[in-house]
């Protein structure tokens, strides 16, 4: 969900708060079970929906729902308050891909090797092929137009979207939400195995963000065909 502000220091304290979430969700990944973990992300969102948020939807813009969802991925410099996105991918409901790299303003400074490990994007990759950040919103609104994209990282991803519209003062005409929004209980307990049979058959040679979104959809096409092929054998 996107927050329609201009506030600088507002969307910088909120990144925060987030953020702080997010080192608590993490720390309980390490301990608990994947259904433990996704009912914590439905009631932290249906928390945060009772704070002084504003998405499209409630500032009366009507949002499509389509099947399968839309699905976003983003890949960042680091992890904490300080970092921000530097590539972003989605698969569109109708199949359709976007996938850029993103040139950080100069006032975007920080850097994390580790996150680096993991995606494999370098600082001279970005200056070399990043796109305008501006134009990075102005192609995202574009493409997902008056749509909802879900997010199997939202807690993060949300923040680092807002940030980047927020630094770019270009107003999203879409909304961002947890995928849990759409994933019922018998798909959580298939999405692990599921998901990781998917990304066995990937061939991918880089982690990319658009790679990353083409499993989680795909994931959640097969584990609700799943469930209804269970439903009628019963």
């Amino acid at each position: 969900m996107f927050l329609f502000c201009h506030d600088t220091n507002w969307h910088d304290s909120t990144i925060t708060k987030v953020d702080e979430v997010s080192v608590c969700f993490l720390i309980i990944q390490l301990k608990y079970g994947f259904q433990f973990r996704l009912r914590f992300l439905i009631l932290f969102i249906r928390f945060k929906e009772g704070k002084a948020y504003f998405t499209p939807a409630q500032m009366g813009v009507s949002l499509q729902r389509n099947y399968p969802p839309s699905i976003i991925d983003v890949e960042a410099s680091g992890f904490g308050a300080r970092s921000y996105p530097i590539e972003i991918g989605i698969v569109r409901y109708d199949g359709a891909k976007w996938c850029k790299l993103i040139r950080p303003f100069d006032s975007w400074v920080h850097w994390d090797k580790e996150a680096e490990s993991l995606h494999g994007i370098t600082r001279a990759m970005l200056n070399t092929y990043g796109v305008c950040p501006v134009k990075v919103c102005h192609e995202l609104n574009a493409f997902l137009s008056n749509t909802i994209v879900y997010s199997d990282g939202w807690v993060v991803d949300n923040p680092w979207l807002i940030k980047l519209f927020a630094a770019a003062s270009v107003q999203m005409s879409f909304s961002c939400r947890a995928l849990e929004y759409v994933l019922s209980e018998p798909q959580m307990a298939l999405w692990h195995d599921v998901k990781t049979n998917i990304e066995s058959q990937s061939d991918a040679r880089r982690h990319r963000a658009s790679t990353d979104a083409k499993v989680i959809q795909s994931t959640y096409v097969e584990t609700r065909n799943q469930v209804e092929a269970a439903k009628h054998k019963n």
